[in-house]
């Protein structure tokens, strides 16, 4: 399952993850306007995000804006920000002063880049914003979650509780002895039950999720760099009346 509610995340170079989220407007996706990204997603903390079709006016047809966040290596948010910028292009402080910054009528690639009184001058990566769209952008330093998977044959966004699962990202490091682990908590709970991992490297994790853990789950990765958290919706794993093979639709399928 790759993070939050739509689909993209892109890692940019260098230590730090940009994460980019794109929606069709009334939450449909649309394949013919994917931005460069191969997954994510306006993930739980992203966010809402809508696609203008070209008929809006002149400006739709031809920009688009970004909203943008800087977060540190443990997942919270940076809040001393001074200035963000997309190439020559600055962004507005918004709202939320020193968190949120914003631009609208944004087109072309630039590079994100953020200045921050705790973290320094971060360099995010390049981004081509696609026109039509309002991007919703997490730059993330320190281990970054990307994905977590095999999805589940029903054709669902979810994962199979009692079996194996990998968590994809970058920075993860090599597994330092103690305090490196894959926390997994329910919704239901504020007890988190370490997993057992079986491989770790930088850029991936497998790890045994266990049958007993179904429903919304939060997956946190604790890595010597720092952590991330990503939510992921794990399911008992269906069986077939009939033979695999000749159960090709999701209605022959039943829960176990």
């Amino acid at each position: 399952m790759s993070r939050g509610p739509v689909d993209l995340y892109k890692h940019q170079p260098g230590n730090f993850r940009l994460q980019c989220a794109r929606d069709r407007e009334h939450h449909q996706r649309d394949a013919s306007h994917q931005p460069d990204c191969p997954f994510f997603s306006g993930r739980h903390d992203g966010v809402a995000i809508h696609r203008h079709d070209a008929g809006d006016g002149p400006y739709l047809s031809k920009d688009g804006a970004q909203y943008f966040a800087l977060v540190n290596s443990t997942g919270g948010y940076a809040t001393d920000l001074s200035a963000v910028s997309f190439g020559s292009v600055p962004l507005v402080n918004g709202g939320d002063s020193g968190t949120i910054f914003y631009v609208d009528f944004v087109s072309g690639t630039g590079i994100l880049s953020a200045t921050s009184s705790s973290l320094g001058s971060i360099n995010c990566g390049s981004l081509a914003e696609p026109v039509g769209y309002t991007s919703a952008l997490r730059c993330k330093t320190g281990p970054a979650i990307v994905s977590v998977g095999p999805l589940a044959e029903t054709g669902e966004l979810a994962v199979y509780s009692g079996a194996s699962i990998t968590i994809t990202g970058f920075n993860f490091g090599s597994q330092c002895a103690g305090g490196c682990r894959v926390l997994a908590t329910p919704t239901t709970s504020t007890t988190p039950q370490q997993l057992v991992t079986t491989a770790w490297t930088s850029t991936s994790i497998k790890a045994n999720l266990p049958a007993s853990l179904t429903g919304l789950i939060a997956i946190e990765v604790l890595a010597a760099a720092g952590n991330d958290t990503i939510a992921v919706l794990a399911i008992r794993r269906p069986r077939c009346r009939l033979l695999p093979a000749a159960c090709p639709s999701r209605e022959r399928w039943v829960e176990r």
